[in-house]
C-alpha cells in the first residue's frame, strides 16, 4: 500500500494551483478601486458602485457594479503612466455576471492603450459573445462563447509563446484565428486602462465584474490551472486514472504474491 503513496503525492500537485504567474496589476474592488499589486489606480467616471457578497468559486467578496446607463459609466486612470506592458507571455483575466447576457449590445469590458496600440475585450458585439482585438489590425477574434445565465463566470485571455487563448470558466475556447505576432508593443509611451467602457466612455457596461488582474509569466509556463476556474473533470478524470491504475498495481501485486 506505501507504493500508492507516490500517486497521491501526484495527485495532490495536480490539485494545487502551478503559480508560475506573476500578477502584474490586481483591481479586486474590496472596498476600493485602487490597483493592489501595481500603481494603475482607476477614477470612477460616473455611477459605478462597489458592492458585496459571498458567491461560491470567486476569490473575493467585493466588487464593482456598472450601471451601463450613459458614456463615461466606467473606470480609468485619472493620468496616463508610463508603465510597460508586455508584447507576449501575458494573461488578462477577470470574472464577470451580465444580468442582460442575451443582449445584442456591445459592452466594452477591457481596454489598454498605450501608443497605437490597444488590447480590447469586449462582449456581444450584435450577439457575437466574448470578443477580443488588438490594434483593430493585428486580430479581430469574436464568437469566444455566450453566457447562457445571469450568473457569475470567468473570462480569460493569455498570450503564450505568440499563441493567443480564450477561456471561458477555466474550459478554452476554440477558434482558428490565433497565430498573430504582434498583440501590444512594449514601449514608454502614455498607458492607460479603461474597466466597463472603451476610450471614449461608450459602450457602457451594465453588469458587474470582480478580480481584474493582468498577470505575466515565463515563456511556456502558464497552465490551464493558474486561471481562477479550471475545469472540475480535469481533476476528477485524473484523479480516476491514478486510481484505476493504483488498482492495477495492487491486482498485480496480489498475483505476485499468490
Amino acid at each position: 500500500m506505501s507504493k500508492l503513496l507516490p500517486i497521491a503525492v501526484l495527485l495532490a500537485a495536480h490539485v494545487s494551483a502551478h503559480a508560475a504567474i506573476t500578477v502584474e496589476h490586481l483591481w479586486s474592488f474590496s472596498g476600493d478601486i485602487n490597483d493592489s499589486v501595481g500603481s494603475l489606480n482607476l477614477t470612477n467616471g460616473s455611477a459605478v458602485t462597489m458592492n458585496s457578497e459571498t458567491t461560491a468559486g470567486r476569490v473575493t467578496d467585493g466588487y464593482a457594479s456598472f450601471p451601463g446607463t450613459a458614456q463615461y459609466q466606467g473606470l480609468w486612470q485619472a493620468a496616463p503612466t508610463t508603465t510597460t506592458i508586455l508584447n507576449d507571455n501575458y494573461g488578462v483575466e477577470f470574472w464577470i455576471r451580465l444580468p442582460d447576457y442575451a443582449t445584442t449590445t456591445k459592452y466594452s469590458l477591457f481596454l489598454a492603450n498605450k501608443g497605437n496600440s490597444a488590447l480590447s475585450i469586449a462582449y456581444n458585439d450584435g450577439g457575437a459573445g466574448f470578443a477580443v482585438s488588438a490594434n483593430n489590425v493585428d486580430y479581430i477574434i469574436t464568437n469566444l462563447g455566450k453566457l447562457t445565465d445571469a450568473n457569475w463566470h470567468s473570462f480569460a485571455v493569455v498570450r503564450d509563446n505568440g499563441i493567443m487563448r480564450a477561456f471561458l470558466d477555466g474550459i478554452e475556447l476554440d477558434y482558428s484565428a490565433n497565430t498573430y505576432a504582434r498583440i501590444l508593443a512594449t514601449n514608454t509611451d502614455a498607458f492607460n486602462v479603461h474597466l466597463g467602457c472603451n476610450g471614449s466612455g461608450n459602450n457602457p457596461l451594465m453588469g458587474d465584474m470582480d478580480e481584474i488582474r493582468y498577470f505575466s509569466f515565463a515563456p511556456g509556463a502558464f497552465e490551464t490551472t493558474d486561471l481562477y476556474q479550471v475545469p472540475e473533470t480535469s481533476t476528477y478524470a485524473l484523479a480516476c486514472g491514478l486510481l484505476s491504475l493504483g488498482g492495477v498495481w495492487m491486482v498485480r501485486r496480489r498475483r505476485c504474491l499468490k
